[in-house]
């Protein structure tokens, strides 16, 4: 092989994206944001991948593409090019105020308001004592993590803080001739 056919079998073998920027992911869909060593990240995965992260990302079309992982791995800006890539901070805003889209911890009580962690659905399940070891590591898998940074799901999805909503308790049954108080009894003889 001549030495000069060398540079271009290197370029084509590099998978090359000609998309346009999309800083916004608006042609792409974007991830939770998620930590690893404490650093953010947010991925924009391609419209075809339905989801983006998460188990079974890459059974999806698109393959590794529709990971957190993967799209990490490739290192492609979504400043300089569309999905598979890494959105720049400020990230998009993700809101998920139920836990709609991710696992839940127990309930636990900060200052009397009842809260559940939230974890992304990568962590398999949220919180407990093997947190840590669970996929996506203590920072989006730990209740604990989570609660120490006091993320609101009512500002990103997860891993985020969901509060419990306050149970909504049935009208009183009154008897009839009762008054309103359930033990009292009216006898039909």
């Amino acid at each position: 092989m001549k030495l000069s056919t060398l540079p271009f079998l290197l370029v084509s073998a590099i998978h090359v994206h000609a998309q346009t920027a999309d800083p916004t992911c608006a042609t792409g869909i974007p991830a939770s944001i998620y930590q690893i060593n404490g650093a953010d990240y947010q991925s924009c995965c391609p419209s075809s991948c339905t989801a983006c992260g998460g188990p079974g990302c890459s059974q999806r079309p698109g393959g590794s593409e529709c990971c957190n992982g993967g799209i990490r791995v490739l290192g492609y800006s979504c400043d300089t090019q569309g999905p598979p890539c890494l959105l720049s901070a400020p990230f998009t805003p993700y809101q998920d105020p139920t836990c709609a889209t991710g696992l839940t911890s127990d309930i636990f009580e900060i200052s009397g308001v009842e809260y559940q962690a939230c974890c992304p659905t990568s962590c398999t399940s949220c919180g407990g004592d093997r947190c840590d070891d669970l996929p996506g590591g203590p920072d989006n898998c730990c209740d604990t993590e989570i609660r120490e940074r006091g993320n609101s799901c009512d500002d990103q999805g997860p891993p985020c803080l969901a509060s419990v909503p306050e149970p909504t308790n049935p009208p009183p049954t009154t008897t009839a001739g009762g008054g309103g108080d359930p033990h009292f009894k009216v006898s039909t003889r």
